[in-house]
């Protein structure tokens, strides 16, 4: 196989093997799921991650399952819940799972803080009653909107929550108004206040760059109000992913939308620019695209869904990976409860990994974590052509005991990811995109989110009707 010097860079991979629901549809749910009727051999630490599909708005870049939020569907927000509950009770009672205690908790989502705290609490009470828990980390993903009130995080905190991370992403306003963010500076800044203030002391937030109309001075605002004024135990830096088929990609083509369009040439320049700021700051890299001054490592939560550990996942379009089954759920909040009701679970498509691909998965992740141990991986001479390239091209060296990216590798993550890739998964991510083109769906769950405009016409009493016009004709 050649290898040549990386041009243009790649988005992270932090799923490997991936799910296509053409290629990897689940007929039978019971089947797939009959791995849980064995005992496991190992006392494995667990990580329960739940999908909370609700947002206050959708935001034109997001590719995750979720739905508007209404302040009057109380009862399906209890329903789904209740769902919930329902298969985490089914989770606990495998003989599979009877030797793993539950090591972290993850609410993720959509936006777990748009929800009243009363359903954290009762999740969070269910997987005590429920699970041998030997808690190391729960944390929860909001948006600043929910977070500003202290007496709901104050709800949160009881419920058993420790850490919050949330979504800035800039702090340009006018950009902010193109991704339609509903949150105003005002708001993140009362958030981070109410954070301090009820005691969650270990909070961390995204930022985002190659916007449309972002230049190198955003990305340098952005980061000197971060250092300055926000403080964050951790922060993730995204390059912006835009989808095929979606509405936010068609807007980006058209003229009037943005006039500074993101570009391969400003993504590199601004993540060798995030690099060198941070560093200068004094940050430690504790992911290829997490920074933190008060931690020598990436959480927990992030750590157990990339490195293959064992992982419930809860709630429509959650992803689990349990015995080397990879599996996704059902990306609808109705088929999703149906489908637990009936079967106790709820996958739609997944996959079981050969023990060849779960030490291509520890290869994979050189990328996203910047270096791997050689001892954990048995056939290292099976990757030898791949690591003499990076070697040969300065992306990489052995220090003996591990082999890590250097500064310029890091720049890479996702091309180091997937020089990994076996001829059987290369050609299969071919397919699932071709699916997902021909289906007019997005690629990331294979489904319609971002793509079908009467999602977002479910929140036109809140946006300007004109606006949304313009975005979907452009």
């Amino acid at each position: 196989m050649q290898f040549k010097r990386f041009q243009r860079r790649f988005t992270e991979v932090f799923v490997y093997p991936e799910i296509c629901k053409y290629q990897d549809g689940i007929t039978d749910v019971r089947d797939y799921m009959s791995f849980l009727n064995q005992e496991s051999p190992d006392a494995a630490g667990t990580l329960i991650y739940v999908h909370v599909p609700f947002c206050e708005a959708l935001c034109y870049f997001c590719n995750y399952y979720k739905q508007v939020i209404r302040k009057d569907a109380y009862d399906e927000r209890k329903a789904l819940f209740d769902a919930f509950v329902c298969e985490l009770e089914n989770y606990s009672r495998s003989p599979y799972l009877a030797s793993h205690y539950i090591r972290a908790v993850q609410f993720g989502g959509g936006t777990p803080s748009a929800v009243e705290p009363e359903f954290i609490a009762q999740v969070m009470d269910t997987i005590r009653a429920k699970f041998d828990c030997r808690f190391e980390m729960v944390t929860m993903e909001g948006n600043v909107t929910s977070l500003s009130d202290p007496k709901k995080l104050q709800g949160f905190k009881d419920a058993g929550i420790e850490r919050i991370s949330f979504g800035i992403q800039t702090f340009n306003e006018g950009i902010r108004k193109k991704l339609r963010l509903k949150a105003t500076l005002k708001d993140v800044y009362a958030a981070v206040d109410a954070l301090n203030k009820v005691g969650f002391s270990d909070y961390s937030h995204d930022l985002m760059f190659n916007l449309p109309d972002q230049t190198l001075d955003d990305v340098q605002r952005d980061l000197e109000i971060v250092d300055r004024d926000i403080k964050p135990t951790y922060l993730d830096c995204y390059s912006l992913n835009v989808m095929p088929n979606t509405m936010f990609q068609n807007a980006l083509q058209g003229d009037e939308y943005s006039t500074d369009k993101p570009t391969d040439e400003k993504d590199l320049a601004m993540i060798r620019e995030i690099m060198a700021m941070t560093k200068e700051r004094g940050y430690r890299r504790v992911l290829s695209n997490v920074f933190s001054k008060r931690r020598e490592d990436c959480v927990l939560t992030t750590r157990m869904t990339i490195d293959g550990s064992e992982a419930i996942g809860i709630g429509p379009s959650a992803r689990g990976h349990l015995n080397r089954h990879g599996y996704r759920n059902y990306p609808d909040i109705g088929e999703y409860i149906r489908l637990v009701n009936e079967f106790g679970f709820s996958p739609f498509a997944g996959n079981i990994s050969t023990p060849e691909e779960e030490e291509e998965h520890r290869m994979v992740n050189l990328g996203n974590f910047c270096y791997v141990a050689r001892e954990d991986i048995a056939h290292i001479e099976n990757f030898q052509p791949q690591l003499d390239f990076l070697y040969r091209e300065g992306y990489a060296y052995d220090d003996g005991t591990h082999i890590r990216l250097t500064e310029e590798g890091a720049v890479w993550p996702g091309n180091v990811s997937e020089l990994f890739f076996n001829a059987k998964q290369r050609s299969r991510r071919t397919r699932a995109m071709l699916h997902a083109l021909r289906n007019k769906e997005n690629p990331y769950n294979q489904d319609v989110m971002g793509v079908s405009a009467s999602l977002y016409r479910n929140v036109e009493h809140r946006r300007e009707s004109a606006d949304l016009v313009k975005l979907t004709r452009a």
